[in-house]
């Protein structure tokens, strides 16, 4: 927190009831690569409740996404009255303001969420405390949000705690593949486990 702030760098404190962030995951719906994301996404949280999402059902979220990117605000729950399958829509509901973890991801586009810092740091602690759902979903939103950030300048990863990560299926793949790719973008992953359950970003254009 210290070296944080005598960088200069943002803070963001992931679940905390003051001052917590919530996250707009379908903020950025402008390309093909974009749906294609977040298409991808909504089976992730699917397959968390354990719904695993069929050829049919994809069709039925394109369709969704696709309807979504007329809207300015593009939130959670936008997208669930876009969704007419009733298991999608029940897989999905914890996300909106009626659920438990609608307070993470119901912003609405038009709400910035993020800074364009070089140096980011994401306090953990309170999210972990509010189950693997809500770990998940956040990461792998925030994950998606680093790798669009990466522009060939060096930047280093550092995932602290990082049992958090590896414990989940899904996550292991994830991270496999990730540190496989970044390097194409001139970025480095560390793992580590400390005390301090955050991970943060350095990005730098100066060397």
């Amino acid at each position: 927190m210290g070296l944080n702030q005598a960088a200069g760098g943002e803070f963001y404190n992931l679940g905390a009831e003051d001052g917590g962030m919530s996250f707009a995951p379908f903020a950025e719906l402008d390309t093909p690569g974009d749906i294609a994301w977040a298409s991808q996404y909504i089976e992730q949280l699917c397959a968390l409740a354990g719904h695993i999402v069929v050829p049919a059902e994809r069709k039925e979220v394109l369709k969704a996404l696709q309807l979504l990117v007329q809207s300015k605000t593009r939130t959670f729950t936008e997208l669930l009255v876009n969704l007419q399958n009733l298991a999608l829509r029940d897989a999905l509901r914890v996300y909106t303001l009626e659920g438990s973890l609608g307070g993470l991801l119901e912003a609405k586009a038009n709400q910035s969420v993020l800074g364009q810092g070089r140096f980011m740091v994401f306090e953990m602690e309170h999210l972990m405390g509010m189950g693997e759902r809500a770990v998940v979903s956040v990461l792998l939103f925030l994950f998606h949000q680093i790798e669009k950030r990466l522009d060939g300048s060096p930047t280093a990863i550092v995932l602290d705690e990082a049992w958090v990560f590896l414990k989940h299926e899904l996550f292991k793949e994830f991270i496999r593949d990730w540190a496989k790719t970044l390097r194409k973008a001139n970025a480095a992953l560390m793992l580590s486990t400390q005390n301090c359950r955050t991970f943060l970003i350095l990005h730098s254009k100066t060397y």
